[in-house]
């Protein structure tokens, strides 16, 4: 992808595909290892069973929930992710409505255990006004705990690379913020 774009278009970005099978493998390892677990413990003594039963549900749960989530995701491939435009930048992940560029104080970068993502620090009124997801808002504080001080948009699992899609934010915000 181009990031040299005429910041006046609309750019929509799906999900990727062959990403999403990688990672859905990688949790369902998760999953199997949740199992094994489970089933390394109930050969246990009683104290030592209900360790082994809680570690392995609690990484069955967890990676269940994202086996489902991404499952969700390649069902629906052809779904628009985010959208960058003039108006705004619009991660349905995020909020049900677009984030104004008007709105976006500033864009950074943040990294924990080999991730990184994207962080747009936005007005407090703009991020009221955008309908955060219900990820988004159990996830604000604890972030900001970690030093994700805004809301964060994960190309985990896009179409785009990493490095394309800071810079499409980048000149997009610059282009349309004001904030110069």
């Amino acid at each position: 992808m181009q990031t040299n774009q005429d910041t006046n278009a609309v750019i929509e970005i799906r999900s990727s595909p062959g990403k999403l099978s990688f990672y859905l493998l990688l949790v369902a390892l998760c999953v199997g290892a949740g199992l094994y677990v489970i089933a390394i413990a109930l050969d246990e003594t009683a104290e030592d069973r209900a360790f082994g039963l809680g570690l392995g549900l609690l990484c069955l749960g967890f990676a269940g929930v994202a086996a489902i989530s991404i499952a969700r995701r390649l069902i629906q491939k052809d779904q628009v992710l985010v959208t960058l435009g003039p108006d705004g930048l619009h991660d349905t992940r995020v909020s049900e409505r677009p984030i104004p560029w008007s709105g976006v104080e500033a864009t950074s970068t943040w990294s924990s255990r080999g991730n990184a993502f994207i962080i747009v620090k936005v007005a407090p009124e703009v991020e009221a006004s955008i309908g955060l997801s219900t990820i988004s808002r159990w996830t604000r504080i604890p972030n900001k705990v970690l030093g994700a001080d805004g809301l964060c948009i994960n190309p985990l699992g896009l179409d785009v690379s990493f490095k394309d899609f800071r810079s499409l934010i980048d000149a997009y915000a610059d282009a349309h913020s004001h904030r110069h």
